[in-house]
């Protein structure tokens, strides 16, 4: 009875710091989003950067009948070909095409864009925030010291291992947004389930960002289950990424440190 209640204790303490991390991200979220209007369309200014260190700025019209279509009005792509990457052709596009599918975001010449009813706007404008983050990172597959995708080196790295993975997963959390997961690896006889996602960049808005899903889902999942963020560019200073990971049990790396985390992962 004493360590049912003990853990039982622990249930509650975790739930409540899940609540607070989430309440905290909403209040953070609204407080640097700002508005205004032109002509018939309203822009989003969001806290989010680019890797220019631009806000993210994303725009709203009404549809008709309480629908409306979000779109970056094509600023994402356009800001990819000035700086040499092309993704509208070749394999680049093909991962353009997989990314946006995993967010429910189409590709409408060179804009990316949602249409969604009044009462699902907020999930709209999370998923189509976050592809445009996903898009942005294609920047880095144009460095011509670059022969693979991220993603691609991950999953063959994986596969290497043998290690058996759902790949490309979305996840409903507590907020009724979807959680995008780059692989789940399932629960085996020794450990719980494994969620991976990966990030080019170790900077504040993708720790954010990540910690969001994790804290959403966390509390559907089984106890056993843990969190992985896999970080590309180990030039910069990730201390403050790691520590925040850490904070809510959860862990990070670089991609040149993975052979350290490989029996986690194999498990």
């Amino acid at each position: 009875m004493a360590l049912y209640q003990l853990n039982m204790d622990s249930y509650l303490t975790q739930n409540s710091e899940i609540e607070s991390l989430i309440d905290q991200y909403c209040r953070w979220l609204k407080e640097n989003t700002s508005l205004k209007s032109i002509q018939d369309v309203t822009e989003i200014t969001t806290p989010f950067l680019n890797r220019h260190n631009d806000f993210i700025q994303l725009y709203v019209r009404a549809a008709g009948k309480g629908t409306f279509v979000l779109s970056d009005l094509g600023s994402t792509i356009q800001d990819l070909e000035m700086c040499g990457c092309d993704v509208l052709k070749g394999h680049r596009f093909t991962l353009l095409n997989q990314t946006l599918n995993g967010f429910g975001v189409k590709l409408k010449g060179q804009e990316l864009c949602i249409e969604t009813q009044k009462e699902n706007f907020c999930l709209a404008k999370h998923s189509l925030l976050q592809a445009v983050l996903s898009v942005d990172d294609l920047f880095y597959s144009a460095k011509p010291n670059v022969e693979a995708f991220f993603y691609e080196d991950v999953a063959a790295w994986l596969d290497s291992m043998e290690v058996r993975y759902i790949p490309r997963l979305n996840l409903t959390g507590q907020s009724q947004f979807q959680n995008y997961f780059d692989f789940a690896i399932p629960k085996s006889q020794k450990v719980g389930e494994r969620l991976i996602k990966l990030v080019k960049n170790p900077t504040n808005d993708a720790a954010r960002l990540a910690l969001f899903s994790w804290a959403d889902i966390k509390a559907q999942r089984e106890a056993t289950s843990k969190f992985y963020v896999i970080y590309k560019n180990s030039s910069k200073d990730s201390s403050k990424f790691r520590t925040a990971f850490n904070n809510y049990d959860a862990q990070s790396f670089s991609w040149e440190e993975r052979n350290e985390y490989k029996q986690a992962l194999v498990a």
